[in-house]
């Protein structure tokens, strides 16, 4: 009977668990694309490029974790509804590339304010505030131009 009990309890005590896990509701952003324009010189959005070379690894982001207490890991799912390959940065940190068509999910280690969208080409580009106090997914549309 004791053990019926414990696991009763045990199966209880998950189930709080899991249903606050899943309470979160995601927060869905649509952003349309704006044209980037061609002759601005340094993209104010973008702090650091893509590494080109392994020189310079990141370090652990446990150690990150054990300096910024209080702070939490946050995933941004990016969602990429346009024809285009589109370079993802967050901070104006590059965080990688979403193909055509396709999705991913991204992490900010320490929060973040700002997430920045541009197609390879350099031709579109997409803007958006966000935070750590919830989920989000961000849907990049084509705006007024049409896929190619």
């Amino acid at each position: 009977m004791k053990k019926l009990l414990v696991i009763a309890m045990v199966a209880f005590i998950s189930q709080i668990f899991t249903a606050n896990t899943f309470a979160q509701d995601v927060k869905k952003v649509e952003i349309k694309a704006k044209s980037v324009e061609k002759t601005r010189g340094q993209n104010p959005h973008i702090k650091a490029q893509m590494p080109t070379t392994d020189e310079n690894p990141q370090q652990d982001p446990a150690l990150d974790q054990q300096k910024t207490r209080g702070k939490k890991d946050c995933s941004i799912n990016v969602v990429n509804n346009t024809g285009f390959m589109v370079e993802v940065y967050v901070d104006g940190v590059s965080k990688g590339v979403v193909d055509a068509w396709a999705e991913t999910t991204v992490k900010a280690r320490t929060g973040y304010k700002t997430i920045y969208a541009i197609t390879t080409g350099q031709t579109k580009e997409w803007f958006a505030d966000g935070d750590c106090n919830g989920t989000y997914s961000f849907v990049l549309l084509a705006g007024g131009d049409k896929d190619k």
